[in-house]
C-alpha cells in the first residue's frame, strides 16, 4: 500500500469516525509536554495510526515527533513526499506546515479542500475538524508556508 493510500484511508476514516481526531489528540497530550507542541505530535500519531511511521525522538519506529519542522523535514526528506505551493491546488490527505518563526509553527491534515482558501482540517486546535484560513487571518492563525503530499 502507498504512503498516499494510507493517507486516503486515514482521511475516510476521519471522515466517518471524528472521534479518531479525539484519540490522536488525547495521545499527544498524554505524551508530549507542552501545548505548543500537540500539532506535530497529533499529526504524528494520525500518521503511526496508518502505519506511517515520523523519526520522532527515539528509534525512528513510531515516535511521535513533537516539532513542526523536524516532522516536515521526516516527510519530504527521509519518505519522499512532494511539496506543493499554497494555491487551488491542495488535495485531501496534504498537510499543512506553517513556519511563522522559529518558535512559531504547526501543521495539519486538509480533509476537505473543497474551499482551498478555507479547507476543513485536522490538527489538535478547536474540539474537532474545523476550517482553517490558508492565507492566516492576522489573528489566530499564521499564514500557511506549504503542503506536502504524500507519494502514490
Amino acid at each position: 500500500m502507498t504512503q498516499a493510500q494510507q493517507i486516503a484511508g486515514l482521511v475516510q476514516k476521519l471522515e466517518t469516525s471524528p472521534e479518531v481526531l479525539n484519540y490522536a489528540k488525547n495521545i499527544a497530550t498524554a505524551i508530549v509536554s507542552g501545548p505548543a507542541n500537540h500539532c506535530a505530535a497529533t499529526l504524528s500519531a494520525l500518521l503511526v495510526f496508518v502505519g506511517i511511521y515520523p523519526i520522532g525522538g527515539g528509534t525512528g519506529s513510531g515516535d511521535l515527533q513533537p516539532w513542526v519542522p523536524t516532522l516536515a523535514f521526516d516527510l519530504e526528506e527521509r519518505r519522499g513526499w512532494t511539496r506543493v505551493p499554497v494555491g487551488p491546488g491542495i488535495a485531501k490527505g496534504d498537510v499543512g506546515v506553517v513556519l511563522a518563526s522559529a518558535t512559531t509553527h504547526h501543521i495539519y491534515l486538509v480533509v476537505d479542500p473543497s474551499d482551498p482558501a478555507n479547507p476543513l482540517i485536522a490538527d489538535n486546535q478547536g474540539a474537532g475538524m474545523h476550517q482553517r484560513p490558508v492565507a492566516g487571518d492576522g489573528a489566530n492563525y499564521s499564514p500557511t508556508n506549504f503542503f506536502l503530499r504524500a507519494p502514490a
